[in-house]
């Protein structure tokens, strides 16, 4: 029987009993806010206010580039962890920047 899992479906896989809100977001952004993955931007060193806005956007319905996968994750995120991981992610050192030298 083949078929999709719904984007919520795979944010309601995830445990959150127990864990602080940082944990969740380092599935997908890695828990030192570099992630390992490009298609998920890293967070170490963002400013708290801007990682506020992009979550809150996902979350509230004004931001969905990404096929509705924050924004499953984010619907049940209160304001209270949203300002613990960023705090967390905001006090991380950013990633290395990238070489441009292509040799």
């Amino acid at each position: 029987m083949g078929g999709s899992i719904t984007s919520s479906a795979r944010a309601d896989m995830i445990v959150t009993e127990g864990v602080q809100p940082w944990e969740i977001c380092g599935e997908c952004h890695g828990l030192d806010g570099v992630s390992p993955v490009a298609r998920f931007p890293s967070l170490a060193g963002q400013r708290p206010a801007y990682i506020v806005k992009q979550v809150r956007d996902f979350r509230d319905g004004r931001r969905a580039n990404d096929g509705g996968q924050m924004a499953a994750n984010a619907s049940d995120i209160g304001e209270a962890d949203i300002a613990k991981a960023a705090a967390y992610f905001s006090a991380l050192l950013p990633p290395a920047p990238m070489s441009s030298d292509l040799q």
